[in-house]
């Protein structure tokens, strides 16, 4: 667990640092580097430390007890003061956001979970909380795509790399670039895709609650077949019950086929009808007894 930088108080380490030549002021800097990414340590070797200060035999002889004036020996590790504290802040730092995103992920599972078992959509939870709510009955009862998942992007694009962070749970910001650099599939998703941010939100939620195991990621288009599949739920046409054609066995249900399915023909001739009932207040003819029959 390495941080992409290393903290460098310049006043700090110039003050200390006034009676080095130049280049004991780089094989020092060298050798802080390689602690920072050693884990806040170095082992006591020679051999390797000479390596690491890119130093022969004989320059670090000559510097050797100069740099290691810098460094405090136990058990054959060698630390230093600064870089170790540093090191310990940055290590509790990302445990604390590891625990957050799980806690945040726990939590949006936990929540979905209650919603589908409970059949209560977002909605429905804002009006028991609020009896004045005035609920909307075509309001859509599916949580994954409520109206707080709005149609709309976010008006800046910046934020949807650090929203989806969020959402997800499934990337440390200070040690993951994953999310930066593969941001050019969200805007492939806005312009190309057409996505709503609904269908986003909705394939990002439907992933979170599918998963077996913690989320690991190297790209958004990981989410890609999730949203689809959200946009495809989400403008499929709502098959008409009343409307169908007999294939193979007449006077049972499964002899019909959905209206989505009948030829442009067949759409146009229900059309037609439809239209006849509205003009003479009945249904067509034939439509009652078909009706009965379904």
């Amino acid at each position: 667990m390495t941080a992409p930088y290393i903290p460098l108080y310049v006043g700090d380490y110039l003050a200390d640092t006034t009676h080095l030549t130049r280049s004991e002021h780089g094989a020092y800097l060298l050798l802080l580097m390689a602690m920072w990414r050693g884990g806040g340590k170095l082992a006591t070797d020679d051999d390797r430390l000479a390596r690491l200060a890119q130093c022969s035999d004989a320059e670090w002889t000559g510097m050797r007890s100069t740099i290691l004036s810098f460094f405090r020996r136990r058990g054959g590790v060698l630390r230093q003061k600064r870089l170790t504290a540093e090191y310990a802040k940055y290590t509790k730092a990302i445990t604390q956001r590891k625990n957050a995103g799980k806690a945040s992920v726990a939590k949006k599972r936990s929540k979905i979970s209650a919603v589908a078992s409970t059949g209560v959509g977002a909605g429905e939870e804002r009006a028991l909380a609020n009896p004045n709510h005035s609920h909307n009955p075509n309001h859509n009862q599916n949580y994954l795509n409520t109206d707080e998942t709005r149609a709309d992007w976010p008006t800046a694009k910046d934020e949807w790399v650090d929203v989806l962070i969020k959402e997800t749970g499934c990337a440390d910001p200070a040690r993951d670039i994953w999310p930066r650099t593969t941001a050019p599939v969200l805007m492939a998703w806005h312009e190309v895709d057409r996505f709503e941010w609904r269908d986003v939100l909705a394939g990002v939620r439907t992933t979170l609650l599918n998963a077996r195991k913690p989320l690991t990621p190297k790209s958004w288009l990981f989410f890609a077949p999730a949203i689809a599949e959200a946009r495809r739920l989400r403008t499929q046409p709502t098959p008409d019950p009343y409307r169908a054609e007999p294939t193979h066995a007449p006077n049972t249900k499964a002899a019909y086929r959905t209206r989505a399915e009948r030829s442009r023909a067949e759409r146009n001739e229900d059309s037609t009808i439809a239209a006849f009932s509205r003009a003479f207040g009945g249904p067509a003819p034939g439509e009652a007894e078909f009706e009965g029959s379904a």
